[in-house]
């Protein structure tokens, strides 16, 4: 069983996140009160100016320590907020990919879990599509794997992209063809929601979600691009389990 520094290990991660500046300007006729909601976290701003309404719906721009960031349609931003839910190797979202890079590496406060279940696929489709290397996911019961088997029985038969799941209790179940399942008593593994994929030899496409729940239903996180960030968690999953 880990220690009492390991077992803070992801947490730790989730409280390490970026504190650059982020400051959020939505220009539309009316406030976006669910997008300050979101990122209620340090140092993230979110500011309303008044746009004439032209038929568009607006727009949001997002700067970083003062540095433009980018831009996305107003409604854009709120389909990213209730995104659909897609298999990898599925369809892909190009507005909620492009809300990802946006936002990457800002903490965000969710109690959609649909939106971070959006984001976990948008990972598993990365090394779906990348095909080699390492994903590693976090599940709170045997139960809340069994109900996506059929994702990760389809990712399993990638034969050169390894996957690891692992569970906040003793798996019973049948063995998942190509998946290695790791039981562990772990307070981290049961609090934490993650899905992180090392990047198959590439630093540009190693990505990360770490989300803490911190009541039942609501969770604080952050998804991140930054290679280190990602080694650091799969390198601890690594060693701890």
């Amino acid at each position: 069983m880990p220690g009492a520094s390991s077992a803070m290990a992801l947490r730790d991660a989730i409280a390490a996140a970026t504190t650059d500046a982020v400051d959020v300007t939505v220009y539309a006729p009316e406030p976006f009160d669910r997008l300050g909601d979101l990122f209620a976290a340090r140092n993230v701003s979110v500011a309303h100016r008044p746009y004439p309404d032209d038929g568009t719906g607006g727009f949001v721009v997002v700067r970083r320590d003062g540095a433009f960031r980018g831009a996305l349609a107003l409604d854009s931003v709120r389909a990213s907020l209730s995104p659909p839910v897609r298999p990898p190797g599925g369809s892909r979202d190009e507005s909620f990919r492009r809300f990802m890079d946006l936002f990457e590496g800002t903490g965000f406060a969710a109690t959609d879990r649909r939106q971070l279940l959006a984001t976990t696929r948008e990972i598993e489709d990365r090394a779906w599509r990348v095909g080699r290397g390492t994903l590693y996911v976090g599940f709170q019961s045997p139960d809340a794997l069994a109900a996506q088997r059929s994702v990760y029985e389809r990712l399993g038969r990638r034969e050169d992209l390894a996957v690891h799941l692992y569970v906040a209790a003793e798996w019973d179940r049948p063995a998942i063809p190509g998946v290695t399942v790791h039981a562990s008593d772990a307070g981290e593994v049961g609090t934490v929601w993650f899905v992180a994929f090392e990047g198959g030899g590439t630093d540009e496409n190693k990505c990360a979600l770490l989300a803490e729940e911190r009541a039942p239903g609501e969770y604080r996180g952050v998804w991140t691009y930054d290679p280190a960030r990602v080694d650091e968690v799969t390198a601890h999953l690594r060693a701890t389990y």
